[in-house]
């Protein structure tokens, strides 16, 4: 029983030693990789927005010109039935020229759904991968916990600061899953302003909580390391505990 608990203690400290310094693919999406991708996407909200003014001031143009057109036009008019073609003319006219501008502003709508969806997707990518990683490493301290407990040591301490983190981990998963719902939803219906505000808040409060999952779990292993140490100071403490069993 004693080889038994020595070896279980020197395992354990070599995963919770291993595990305090998580891979890199999980630490959370660097700040200014954030702030890089989204100045890209304002880049280019901000070329859609031109491309939206300009659609508006020749709706306008093209309106006015109609309009002003159709004024003269039935000025010469000679007689009624030719008044009556002009304005016929003028309102076709002024259905195409609306109809052209509707086309417009759906493909410029459908512009940015697309560059949403491509941009913040890079994002949720990645967290989509740090989440991953801390299903796996969560595994593996329950794992280590539940075998020091078999080896009769007290592990109440790292099953406290594990709960947190498990919690955390829960609260990254559903701001993430936030962040895609919201990305999923854009359409042509969408207000660019509105949609860009609520994409930057849920990727911002994402990133919060990837971190905070990621501190969390690294405090597990801290408390694991820490407990292991305590063990292999005092092994006779491991051994009198399983004797008594």
């Amino acid at each position: 029983m004693i080889m038994a608990g020595v070896f279980l203690i020197s395992a354990s400290a070599a995963f919770a030693q291993d595990a305090i310094q998580l891979p890199t693919s999980v630490r959370p999406l660097n700040a200014s990789v954030i702030r890089e991708k989204m100045l890209d996407t304002r880049v280019q909200r901000d070329d859609i927005k031109n491309t939206i003014k300009n659609v508006q001031e020749n709706f306008k143009t093209q309106t006015s010109v109609l309009r002003q057109d159709t004024k003269e036009k039935i000025k010469e008019a000679s007689s009624s039935p030719e008044r009556r073609e002009i304005l016929k003319n003028a309102v076709d006219a002024r259905k195409d020229i609306v109809e052209d501008r509707r086309a417009s502003t759906t493909v410029i709508k459908n512009q940015l759904r697309t560059l949403v969806r491509q941009h913040v997707g890079v994002i949720i990518q990645r967290f989509s991968i740090a989440l991953k990683q801390f299903d796996n490493l969560t595994n593996r301290i329950q794992s280590r916990i539940d075998k020091l407990k078999a080896g009769g040591i007290d592990t109440s301490s790292a099953d406290a600061v594990f709960a947190t983190a498990k919690n955390a981990v829960l609260q990254a998963k559903a701001d993430v899953q936030a962040l895609s719902d919201l990305v999923a939803q854009v359409n042509e219906a969408s207000d660019a302003k509105t949609v860009r505000t609520q994409v930057e808040t849920a990727v911002k409060k994402a990133t919060v909580s990837i971190k905070a999952a990621h501190d969390a779990l690294e405090a597990v292993a801290k408390d694991l390391v820490a407990l292991v140490r305590s063990q292999n100071k005092n092994p006779r403490a491991t051994s009198t505990v399983e004797n008594n069993q």
